[in-house]
């Protein structure tokens, strides 16, 4: 079953978000601070996507191009946020891909660790 974006999350969207979580093993505790419980932001958040850095002005302004729609967990001990894209999740319909000119491929394994410097 697909979440609908069109309104605030309802407790029954909310399980489901929960439920894909779990199904998906997310259970690892806050990278920040070792915490082991978090909880769900009851509500959907949809992150802008821009290929347009040349024009970035450090103004806040709304995107009319595509948007990751998205769920965020909390660490209930410092806060840290972790957001999930609800499509990964299965919890939004399928949509058509039709690539950019230029676009870049999907990767079929994880990026490599990054490395901290000292």
């Amino acid at each position: 079953m697909y979440v609908d974006l069109s309104g605030r999350m309802t407790p029954d969207q909310a399980r489901q978000v929960v439920d894909a979580l779990n199904a998906r093993h997310v259970t690892h505790p806050c990278p920040r601070c070792g915490n082991p419980k978090f909880t769900l932001v009851e509500g959907f958040f949809n992150q802008p996507l821009s290929g347009d850095l040349s024009s970035a002005s450090g103004a806040m302004a709304f995107s009319r191009g595509p948007t990751v729609p998205s769920v965020v967990t909390a660490c209930t001990n410092c806060g840290f946020l972790s957001q999930h894209a609800l499509g990964v999740l299965g919890l939004l319909p399928p949509q058509p891909q039709q690539p950019a000119q230029g676009a870049w491929e999907p990767l079929e394994r994880p990026f490599p660790q990054m490395m901290a410097s000292k």
